[in-house]
């Protein structure tokens, strides 16, 4: 990550490792900002985090450097399991509600 590193090799399992654990966005705004844009490359940290499995948000900024492609989740939204019915719990029940325009007529 470091800018004046010689040629870039990509990321390693101990590398990947690191990355998984460390939030990549947070690392973008804390460490990549205009006085240490000398020190850390931010494309470098884009393809890391990319090739470790943690893609950035597309059209999201990291320091200087814009990701153009990645995945399209908003960063609200977590993944996690859906919902689903237990066997022991039933549908809700529909209701028979009669139309408006029926409910005076015999």
């Amino acid at each position: 990550m470091h800018r004046f590193s010689p040629r870039f090799h990509r990321p390693n399992k101990e590398c990947c490792e690191i990355a998984r654990k460390v939030s990549i966005p947070l690392f973008c705004k804390i460490f990549l900002i205009p006085e240490t844009h000398m020190i850390f490359s931010a494309s470098k940290v884009v393809i890391i985090a990319k090739d470790c499995g943690k893609p950035l948000r597309r059209h999201s900024w990291c320091g200087t450097h814009f990701v153009r492609k990645g995945p399209t989740i908003p960063p609200n939204v977590q993944k996690g399991p859906t919902t689903t019915l237990r066997e022991n719990q039933t549908s809700p029940q529909k209701t028979n509600s009669m139309h408006p325009r029926t409910q005076f007529e015999n």
